[in-house]
């Protein structure tokens, strides 16, 4: 139920300061990080056009900006993210005033990323797939696979397949043994963000 409740903005710019990305992986990889979201990006657009989904599909700046809780300057971390971008390969700049920052927060200006409809999007997917012949089975829980992974079986099916994607958003143990499974699932966490969606009146801005 998560997608039809997310922002769905799409962008290359992952959570971590690519400062700290660097410095943790280097220049070559944190290369690799960050076009690994734009070849996403610019997936969804040719799939989009190439399908003639009616999703909204819309490229347009996105924003990384100052903390409205924090105390520190920290216009100097902001010029240095848009300079690291830009040696990275990807086009920033900083900026003094993020629109629509009621306090004026100074922030990192991203050019070409993206926003979409993800239900509208994942419904034209479905019908192409549909009209080519691909069966779609929905709630379908897959209990258990064989050791080779392409054979999958639930309460009353059994599936034998070539290939086998495992999309969940969190990994699963697949064809891991149980110990690096554990290791894995042991650093990852629940967290929740928000969003709020409002109509406001021009004044509201002054």
């Amino acid at each position: 139920g998560e997608t039809s409740r997310t922002t769905a903005h799409l962008t290359q710019i992952i959570d971590m300061r690519l400062e700290d990305l660097v410095n943790d992986f280097g220049d070559k990889n944190a290369r690799l990080v960050l076009d690994g979201g734009r070849v996403a990006m610019d997936m969804i657009e040719g799939i989009t056009d190439t399908l003639q989904i009616d999703c909204d599909f819309r490229r347009l700046p996105g924003y990384l900006h100052a903390s409205y809780s924090g105390i520190e300057d920290e216009r100097p971390d902001l010029r240095r993210e848009a300079e690291l971008a830009n040696e990275l390969g990807i086009a920033a700049e900083y900026v003094e005033n993020v629109p629509l920052s009621i306090m004026g927060k100074p922030g990192v200006r991203y050019p070409g990323q993206a926003h979409f409809q993800p239900l509208a999007y994942l419904h034209g997917i479905a019908e192409y797939l549909q009209s080519a012949g691909v069966p779609i089975f929905e709630q379908t829980e897959v209990t258990d696979f064989d050791d080779d992974g392409f054979t999958l079986r639930g309460e009353k099916f059994s599936v034998r397949c070539g290939h086998t994607l495992i999309a969940t958003h969190v990994p699963l143990q697949g064809r891991n043994s149980m110990f690096p499974a554990l290791m894995l699932q042991s650093k990852l966490y629940p967290y929740t963000s928000y969003a709020l969606e409002a109509q406001i009146a021009p004044e509201g801005f002054a």
